[in-house]
């Protein structure tokens, strides 16, 4: 995630006709019908999550960075978050990469697969998401030394609470524990 250089993750539907293995949800996809608004209606609440959503590598990079307190961000790769009516929901990590420069040492994450969960959005419009399964590998490379050294990391599901979050044309954008990121909808 180069700060200043990142680029927004770019929709499945531009990189090529050919979805990939980790991209492909393994259920079956949110009936179109229910996530078109009638013509000058928008999508608000509850009602504009179901779909896949694209994490913007940007604004990721940022909350990254300003979490590890790395400099020299860079993200590349892709991340599909797929949410669906019934409150499923999956993440697909396709060659997620993300490189930043701590004490003087670039540590490199990379991350593949798909990991599977549950949301919930409560009376207040809130919402609570847990990862179920994490199917998806993570591993890390490090500079020690001059030499490269690459190690697996056991994953840790995604959990939080209490969110807020807004749709508006095809963002989303979603604010956890003081942390914001957007997402933008697959076409």
């Amino acid at each position: 995630m180069n700060v200043g250089s990142a680029t927004p993750a770019t929709p499945r539907s531009e990189l090529d006709s050919t979805p990939t293995e980790a991209a492909t949800p393994t259920s079956s996809p949110t009936s179109a019908a229910s996530l078109v608004a009638t013509p000058g209606e928008a999508l608000t609440g509850e009602a504009c999550l179901p779909g896949n959503w694209f994490v913007d590598n940007e604004t990721f990079g940022a909350l990254m960075a300003e979490a590890s307190g790395g400099v020299g961000n860079d993200m590349s790769g892709t991340v599909m978050v797929t949410f669906r009516e019934d409150g499923t929901t999956s993440t697909y990590y396709d060659e997620w990469t993300y490189v930043t420069s701590v004490d003087g040492r670039t540590l490199t994450l990379l991350k593949d697969g798909a990991d599977s969960g549950t949301y919930e959005v409560t009376a207040d419009g809130s919402m609570s998401l847990v990862d179920t399964d994490i199917s998806s590998t993570t591993s890390s490379q490090i500079e020690v030394d001059g030499e490269q050294v690459t190690m697996s990391i056991r994953p840790e599901p995604s959990v939080f609470s209490d969110a807020s979050f807004t749709c508006e044309g095809d963002a989303l954008t979603m604010t956890a524990d003081g942390a914001t990121t957007i997402l933008h909808r697959e076409h």
